[in-house]
């Protein structure tokens, strides 16, 4: 039965353009007839239409399925650039790591290496400041004992109240041998050079 190309656009699903450019003016004058307003379209014209398109729609589908396996494959190469690239950072990131922990391993052996050091400077401080202060006692110490002996010598009567008091050479080499054999007792020191 002819059919007309509205009729045949509606059942092959496509536009009436495409239909009418398809229609050749050589296709017309062998499958078009005109009745009325209408172009009909005789069945050999239907038949040849139809395997037309559904060729093509068998083109269309081979080339969606084609472009189909041409994007999943670019989506591969893509996925394995991406994951190379992404392998790349990590063990950038690795190296990057595994560095700065051997920094500061390095920066802790240097704190432990400092702490010692500090510890050590604050135990040197702690016996010299013992040092100085048992030195400094020993100091008073013989001061007192220097004064002590001074004011037993003062304490000595003079013999006449008139005559002036002057010691005696055998009093003043009492006392030189006295502060000779001191210093002799006592050792000097570095630190302590006054004693």
């Amino acid at each position: 039965m002819p059919k007309t190309i509205l009729e045949l656009s509606k059942e092959l699903n496509v536009s009436k353009t495409a239909i009418n450019k398809l229609l050749t003016p050589d296709k017309r004058k062998r499958y078009v007839s005109k009745k009325g307003n209408r172009f009909l379209i005789s069945d050999d014209g239907v038949n040849a239409i139809k395997a037309h398109f559904e060729g093509n729609i068998d083109n269309q589908t081979d080339n969606i399925e084609n472009n189909a396996n041409k994007t999943a494959q670019n989506d591969n190469q893509t996925a394995n650039q991406v994951g190379d690239i992404n392998q790349e950072l990590v063990d950038a990131l690795k190296a990057e790591l595994v560095e700065k922990n051997k920094q500061l391993a390095a920066k802790d052996d240097q704190i432990n290496t400092v702490h010692t050091l500090l510890d050590q400077q604050q135990k040197l401080t702690l016996q010299a400041n013992q040092q100085i202060s048992k030195l400094e006692s020993q100091v008073k110490q013989l001061q007192l004992a220097e004064s002590s002996e001074s004011t037993d010598t003062i304490d000595v009567e003079p013999e006449s109240k008139t005559a002036p008091l002057k010691p005696t050479t055998s009093e003043t080499e009492s006392k030189t041998s006295k502060t000779e054999s001191k210093t002799k007792n006592h050792k000097k020191h570095w630190w302590n050079p006054w004693s």
